[in-house]
């Protein structure tokens, strides 16, 4: 093809094939003369390219190089893969330390060093967060329970490891609760666990059941527990495990355990009062005013109010009587005291009709 340049120098751009070119010479109106032919080589450009899928957090990427050149070979391969590293692998797989888009390079070099550069973004999804939230403590006393829950929701599918796909779950048992959170955008999926602790109850035990007479009193026998707690609180000391109780009708205790996680059990203990007159009548008082066994104290006799007391001399005279007897005989007899001598009782209980019998001696100067 001729040129019209007409100058001693040509110069060439754009030249996509080899090409023979030759000067044609003339001067004056001399004939003209051809030059020997010279050759312009051109080498193939390789056409670099690569493919790659976007890949979740802690996922590896993989490129797949599909560089082509129509003669000749590619000799060496350059990637950047726009976070500070590199690799000189035809198709390499690389991990990303953190999330985010990165631009990656590749430049191919011919074995002519004929060089062609393919730009790419490429994305590192983050996966969807799981931060679980309870309602409670993780650690709990058999018969409660937690709900645990995701603190975030928002584009993602839930599983967890019973099998419930909904926000939350309650539990009461002891395990390691899984959750599987998908990401409905990205598809990235996100798994973690966390630990439920049930603690196992004490067992109370407030003793066996027991009969006492009225005006008596009783040990309890509580145990299996680490604290203990009594109820009703008319007991000597609640936080004991065997206080001493003296119910003046049928009474139930309950106890209250608990242990070193501070679970709790209770139980029940009955105590039956028996009206059995366990009365302790004394057979001796000493009216001197020294303020020892000035009266005659019936231990018990105010539990047992509807009673009547009558005293006599050895004449069979009455010298004392009292309906609801309080303990407040002193000896006397219309305001003085008694001489010294045995003196007899007639003590009636007028709800039931049972009658004691016995002898008071009165010592003045004892």
């Amino acid at each position: 093809m001729p040129i019209t340049n007409t100058s001693t120098t040509n110069s060439f751009i754009n030249i996509t094939d080899t090409t023979w070119y030759a000067a044609i010479v003339q001067n004056g109106t001399c004939v003209a003369d051809t030059s020997l032919s010279s050759v312009v080589i051109v080498y193939p450009k390789p056409v670099t390219s690569f493919t790659t899928t976007n890949v979740c957090d802690n996922s590896t990427m993989s490129f797949v190089n599909t560089t082509t050149l129509s003669s000749g070979f590619v000799q060496l391969y350059n990637w950047n893969f726009g976070d500070g590293n590199t690799s000189i692998n035809l198709s390499p797989v690389h991990l990303y330390a953190d999330t985010g888009n990165y631009t990656v390079n590749l430049v191919g070099i011919s074995n002519f060093g004929c060089t062609d550069t393919f730009n790419l973004m490429v994305r590192v999804y983050p996966l969807p967060r799981i931060n679980f939230i309870t309602s409670g403590p993780k650690s709990f006393c058999f018969g409660d329970s937690v709900m645990i829950k995701n603190d975030s929701t928002i584009n993602t599918t839930l599983l967890w490891s019973t099998g419930s796909t909904l926000d939350s779950i309650t539990v009461d048992s002891a395990a390691y609760y899984a959750l599987t959170i998908t990401d409905t955008i990205t598809g990235c999926m996100n798994k973690d666990s966390i630990q439920v602790i049930v603690f196992a109850l004490p067992t109370a035990n407030a003793g066996i059941d027991s009969n006492i007479s009225l005006g008596s009193w009783i040990y309890l026998d509580g145990s299996g527990g680490i604290t203990y707690d009594w109820w009703p609180n008319t007991v000597s000391d609640t936080t004991l495990s065997n206080p001493t109780v003296s119910p003046t009708t049928d009474t139930q205790y309950i106890l209250t355990v608990s242990d070193l996680n501070g679970c709790m059990d209770k139980d029940t203990v009955m105590i039956y009062v028996k009206e059995d007159y366990n009365l302790t009548i004394p057979t001796l008082i000493t009216p001197n005013g020294d303020g020892f066994n000035d009266f005659w104290m019936i231990k018990n006799i105010n539990l047992y109010p509807e009673n009547e007391v009558i005293i006599f001399n050895r004449d069979g005279q009455k010298i004392f009587g009292m309906t609801g007897y309080d303990n407040s005989w002193e000896g006397k007899y219309n305001g003085n005291l008694v001489t010294d001598g045995t003196y007899y009782f007639v003590l009636k209980f007028t709800d039931t009709g049972k009658v004691l019998k016995g002898a008071i001696t009165v010592l003045r100067n004892k």
